[in-house]
């Protein structure tokens, strides 16, 4: 028994460190993103980890009589396992599940089947959007009116130096 958690850990442990240092990779038809993948990586990495730490702590506390440890590390086996498999899969095959968010009002408020003018609407002052992009730009604003001045006085020069 020991044996076989043993071989699984392994092959566990070098999937993971695969995993670790690749990144993104295929899966079928799909692609594991690179943080997913190197998350369970590590998952998967650190089941052999945790089998010394629990077979240490086991021998410390004296429980290898009591809890097998087989049991202990299948346990262990199956939490890295399921929980690597998972964050590999929900990478791969679309993830959350949650449906997309959509904005108040809009969608609820409108008659799904009115039909829609796909045309853009340019409103008269606003430069041209992204898609006019040779369109004439408007012409500049005409400046406000404002007094003319008239001729002004010159300043009368003071001396400086001059105290009285």
């Amino acid at each position: 028994m020991f044996f076989i958690l043993f071989i699984l850990g392994f092959l566990m442990a070098v999937a993971g460190f695969a995993m670790l240092v690749q990144g993104q990779f295929p899966l079928g038809k799909h692609q594991v993103k690179s943080k997913p993948a190197r998350i369970a990586g590590g998952i998967w990495v650190s089941y052999l980890p945790l089998v010394f730490a629990a077979s240490f702590l086991l021998g410390q506390l004296e429980l290898k009589e009591v809890i097998p440890p087989a049991v202990i590390y299948g346990i262990l086996l199956a939490i890295c396992l399921l929980t690597g498999a998972i964050v590999v899969l929900r990478s791969a095959y679309g993830g959350t599940f949650r449906k997309p968010r959509t904005m108040a009002g809009t969608t609820s408020s409108r008659n799904a089947f009115e039909p829609v003018d796909l045309a853009p609407q340019v409103e008269p002052g606003f430069p041209p959007g992204p898609d006019d992009f040779f369109a004439q730009p408007p012409p500049p604003p005409a400046p406000p009116p404002s007094k003319k001045p008239g001729p002004r006085a010159a300043p009368q020069e003071k001396n400086p130096f001059d105290f009285s």
